[in-house]
């Protein structure tokens, strides 16, 4: 064969590839023992003037031609070659190559329109990483939007929106009817969990207006809701954060028809009653502002009427400015902790998503459709379902999020 590539030592050595006439491009793959060629299992893909890096026991091939140049990169792992999603960027024949199969070089190398010069670098992490991404989830049992949500994404609970008071429990794969809520509502803020939820506030108008708005707060056990000490201030489009035991409500609409008088009025709940805390930082009130966290340890961002993209932390007792998000926005659906949080959508109807890390803001894959007012459940990066809001018009879509995961990319190593 002629223009194989190869590699190993004298005694344990592998061949591959190569031609036997000017259009006969080989797969066939022998092992050498230092005594005598074995036949093995065959590349996917015939060439020659191929690269080559690694040993006997785990090879890399890349390159070469096959009567046109080639980009393809396989791995050997002592048995069998699968092809490689890392492909060349320039595919070329007749290189110098070096290394392993988890660190090569490829260097030089003619091609059509370009005579040489390129080097590219090959590495293989021990890990697999899967990238976080967005997929469709059960359609909620009606369109609406101004939801309010808690929970995670295989425990979560959605109620409300568009003055409503039915509520919906969520497993992961399907949406049952619970105990409804006593008071009728939109916009309102929400914290905790399936067992344990706490909603506040909102409107009992077809929009925000001073009529409808509320300070009412209910608790959730599971299965029914229980009316509790009311907040001091009457708004509705909130934020909410927390659990039920430790919730903080932020910013909404306290005077005038909308989108006049927002408030920057911040309070905390201790499972009985609320108290007055430091109002969010800046001249102007926030409403249709988001947050994820604790009460001690919260993030908020964007916000309305003029949105923003202004994101601060909360430590419990004051409000720290952060990292601003990379758009203005408001309506977001979010959720997550202060140092691995997930805001996404938003108005205007944005499929923009972020996380941010304690630190500053990522970018992270986009929502498949673009949505304001839609309510959240799950912890943000790790899984996070929206439900809910206006596209427009209202939908009863749902979009759920899984989070970037990393494995091990390992093989078994036997002895006899």
């Amino acid at each position: 064969m002629l223009g194989s590539g190869g590699r190993g030592p004298q005694s344990a050595a592998l061949g591959f590839g190569g031609n036997s006439a000017p259009t006969a491009y080989w797969t066939a793959t022998e092992s050498y023992n230092g005594t005598s060629w074995t036949n093995v299992n065959s590349l996917n893909t015939g060439r020659n003037n191929l690269g080559s890096a690694g040993d006997q026991t785990s090879a890399l091939a890349f390159g070469g031609t096959t009567g046109s140049n080639s980009a393809a990169t396989e791995n050997w792992d002592g048995t069998n070659w699968s092809t490689s999603p890392a492909t060349l960027a320039n595919a070329r024949v007749s290189s110098p190559s070096i290394g392993t199969s988890t660190a090569a070089l490829f260097v030089g190398g003619p091609h059509p329109s370009y005579p040489g010069g390129w080097v590219e670098e090959f590495n293989q992490s021990t890990s697999v990483i899967t990238a976080g991404a967005w997929a469709s989830g059960t359609v909620y049992p009606s369109s609406a939007a101004g939801t309010s949500g808690g929970g995670t994404k295989t425990a979560g609970w959605v109620t409300a929106g568009d003055q409503g008071t039915a509520t919906f429990l969520y497993d992961g794969s399907s949406w049952t009817g619970t105990g409804a809520l006593n008071i009728a509502r939109n916009g309102a803020g929400s914290a905790g969990s399936q067992a344990a939820g706490l909603i506040m506030g909102g409107t009992t108008s077809p929009a925000p207006s001073p009529s409808g708005r509320n300070n009412i707060t209910e608790e959730f056990n599971g299965s029914a809701w229980s009316v509790q000490n009311l907040m001091a201030q009457t708004r509705d489009s909130l934020g909410g954060l927390g659990t039920q035991t430790a919730a903080l409500a932020f910013g909404g609409f306290i005077s005038g028809p909308w989108p006049s008088g927002s408030t920057g009025v911040v309070e905390e709940y201790n499972g009985a009653s609320w108290t007055s805390a430091t109002a969010l930082p800046g001249p102007a009130g926030k409403s249709n502002i988001r947050g994820a966290g604790t009460q001690t340890a919260g993030i908020t961002c964007g916000g309305g009427p003029a949105i923003t993209n202004v994101a601060n932390e909360y430590n419990g007792a004051s409000w720290t400015a952060a990292p601003n998000f990379f758009v203005p926005v408001g309506s977001q659906a979010s959720g997550g902790i202060q140092t691995n949080a997930l805001f996404a959508g938003g108005e205007p109807v944005s499929t923009t998503a972020g996380i941010y890390n304690g630190t500053t803001w990522v970018t992270s894959p986009s929502i498949t459709t673009g949505r304001n007012g839609a309510s959240s459940m799950g912890f943000g990066t790790t899984a996070m379902a929206m439900v809910c809001g206006h596209t427009p018009p209202v939908t009863n879509a749902v979009e759920e999020f899984t989070g970037e995961t990393t494995a091990i990319n390992y093989k078994t190593i036997t002895t006899s």
